[in-house]
């Protein structure tokens, strides 16, 4: 008799233990989200784009030069060439705005609605 006495308030206990750090950590995730849903203020954001556009200048100048190459070697055309060159540095920008954005930790949605908060802005334009 005691010993399901103290069996069944353990029991109750893991369960009440349970219950708390499943409620925590519900409440952890729904806050995590509420936040990743808001849009990062203006000066993160133009942070951010003044480091992808540091890094752009560096990587542009690779692209050109790789792109010549190419237009030598395979004989593209001077509207081939720009087309590549501009998908390349398109695809690099994004790569790299990611690699900043991850290293912050801010979300692509986060950007995303910075973006469309703040376009008219003439700090982030």
């Amino acid at each position: 008799p005691r010993q399901y006495i103290l069996g069944a308030a353990a029991a109750v206990a893991v369960g009440v233990g349970y219950v708390l750090i499943h409620e925590h950590r519900r409440k952890v995730k729904k806050e995590k989200e509420r936040l990743q849903s808001q849009p990062v203020s203006k000066e993160k954001l133009v942070e951010i784009l003044q480091e992808a556009s540091t890094a752009a200048n560096e990587f542009a100048e690779q692209i050109a030069t790789w792109v010549a190459k190419m237009q030598q070697e395979h004989g593209l055309t001077e509207e081939r060439a720009a087309q590549v060159r501009q998908q390349r540095f398109e695809a690099a920008l994004d790569e790299v705005i990611n690699k900043i954005r991850q290293k912050k930790g801010i979300s692509e949605k986060m950007m995303d609605l910075a973006f469309r908060e703040y376009m008219e802005d003439k700090d982030v334009q």
